[in-house]
C-alpha cells in the first residue's frame, strides 16, 4: 500500500506540473500576443491574396485580349471589311466557285455591313468602260499592259560582287 500511495503522489505531482505549464500558456497576455501575431499574419496573407488575385486577373485579361485579336485576325468578317463578299446558297453553305452555281439559283451575299439576296442569271456582267473620274476611295485598277522587265547591270568579271 505504501508503494501505491507513493505512486499516486508522484502521478499527481506530474499532472500538476503539466497543468501549470499549460496554464502558463493560457495567460491573457500570452493569448493576446498569439491573437495579435495571428492577426498580423492574416493581414499579410490577405494583402498577398489581393495582389495575387489582381495579377491573375490582369494576366487572364491580357490572354483574353490576345485571343480576341487573334480571332479578329482570322475571322472572315475582317476579310469582308477589306471589301470582299461571301456568297451563300439557299442552305447557307458558302459558294467558292462559279461552278458551284446554276442559273436561276437564289443566293445570299454578305458584305461587311450586312446581307442582300440575289439571283444567279447565268451570265457574267458586261464590262463597262467608265468615262467618269475614279472615286479616290476606290483602289486603283490593276494595269493590263505588261511591264518591261528591268535588266540587271552586268559586271565585267561576271561575279556577284560583295556587300562589304
Amino acid at each position: 500500500a505504501g508503494n501505491l500511495g507513493q505512486a499516486l503522489r508522484a502521478n499527481t505531482a506530474a499532472h500538476r506540473a503539466r497543468i501549470e505549464r499549460i496554464s502558463a500558456r493560457l495567460q491573457p497576455a500570452s493569448l493576446a500576443r498569439r491573437v495579435e501575431t495571428a492577426g498580423e499574419r492574416l493581414e499579410t496573407l490577405a494583402a498577398r491574396s489581393a495582389r495575387a488575385f489582381i495579377h491573375g486577373t490582369e494576366r487572364r485579361r491580357a490572354a483574353l485580349d490576345r485571343t480576341a485579336r487573334l480571332l479578329d485576325a482570322v475571322s472572315y468578317t475582317a476579310v469582308l471589311g477589306r471589301g470582299f463578299a461571301l456568297v451563300r446558297d439557299e442552305t447557307g453553305a458558302p459558294l467558292r466557285a462559279v461552278a458551284d452555281t446554276k442559273a436561276g439559283q437564289t443566293v445570299s451575299i454578305e458584305f461587311a455591313d450586312g446581307r442582300i439576296g440575289a439571283r444567279i442569271d447565268g451570265e457574267p456582267p458586261p464590262l463597262v468602260a467608265s468615262t467618269e473620274q475614279a472615286d479616290p476611295a476606290d483602289p486603283p485598277a490593276p494595269e493590263t499592259a505588261t511591264k518591261r522587265k528591268r535588266e540587271k547591270p552586268q559586271r565585267a568579271d561576271g561575279g556577284q560582287g560583295t556587300l562589304f
